[in-house]
């Protein structure tokens, strides 16, 4: 466990060598990032006890540090090292009733690693309050940290699998990038339903309302879209997820009659996929 005065995320900083690193998920649920924004409009700090702004703030509590480093850990230790065992007892029932009061239903065993992680720091936060080694009320570790991981899991961005969210948004970034130059309209009465305008075919688009419904070839899907990536597990989450329309059993795919292309076993992802994305966007914009 460590704090780190980064001001971007590992994700971005593996980005910067341009080699298309990703991190991967051991790496997220080891190295947590969390915003370093309490939201009471002092940046890092709830309450400023006082002091005239937040700069003022963070250094008495720095020249505090330097005159007093090792005070409290010293008398801590002093106290719980000789119950260790039954202070370590007690931490695990602490730990196990703060995941069940944070981590939603249904989530990842990723998220809840990571609960663990902010569960362990409150417990310490509280033991150090009851044997009185820092002078915050009961239940203020505990309120601190989950916070700290309530915002870690909403810039998460959801409770799946690290792997199932980033290969839902490659998916999204796919169809965003490549939906009009690479897939073809082979049901609309236009001169573009012609295939040889395209190159690099990944498969074929729908007129519906005012999206399109993308049909894609298995091969596009598992060697280029989900790349580096299990192909079959991402299609599976998706369709649990209502992302890919496809007929009860075991093939994610569906036959599909593509008009003058006759049937095709293709992954038939709805024009919702992408509309949900972009009214997410437009919430967020407008809670901002």
């Amino acid at each position: 466990l460590f704090l780190s005065s980064g001001e971007i995320s590992l994700a971005d900083k593996m980005k910067e060598d341009g080699r298309g690193r990703r991190l991967a998920a051991g790496q997220e649920v080891r190295i947590v990032d969390i915003p370093a924004d309490a939201g009471a409009g002092h940046g890092l700090f709830q309450n400023l006890h006082g002091f005239a702004s937040a700069d003022l703030f963070a250094r008495h509590l720095r020249d505090a540090a330097f005159a007093n480093y090792g005070v409290a850990s010293r008398a801590y230790l002093s106290r719980i090292v000789p119950d260790v065992q039954e202070v370590r007892k007690l931490v695990s029932i602490f730990i196990k009733a703060f995941t069940e009061q944070y981590v939603p239903a249904g989530a990842d065993g990723q998220v809840e690693r990571v609960a663990q992680r902010f569960a362990l720091i409150a417990a310490g936060g509280e033991v150090a309050a009851n044997i009185g080694i820092v002078p915050w009320p009961a239940g203020t570790a505990v309120e601190g940290a989950g916070k700290c991981f309530d915002d870690w899991l909403a810039a998460r961005g959801g409770i799946e699998p690290a792997e199932a969210r980033e290969g839902i948004e490659r998916v999204r970034a796919f169809l965003s990038a490549n939906g009009m130059a690479r897939f073809v309209p082979a049901w609309e009465e236009s001169e573009q339903r012609n295939p040889t305008l395209y190159r690099d075919i990944a498969g074929y688009r729908r007129k519906v309302g005012d999206g399109w419904d993308f049909f894609i070839e298995p091969t596009a899907w598992k060697d280029e879209i989900c790349s580096g990536m299990d192909a079959r597990r991402l299609a599976s989450t998706m369709r649990e997820k209502g992302f890919i329309d496809s007929p009860p059993g075991p093939h994610v795919g569906k036959s599909v009659r593509v008009g003058d292309h006759g049937k095709k076993r293709l992954l038939h992802i709805p024009a919702s996929f992408l509309a949900d994305d972009e009214n997410d966007e437009e919430a967020a914009n407008a809670a901002a």
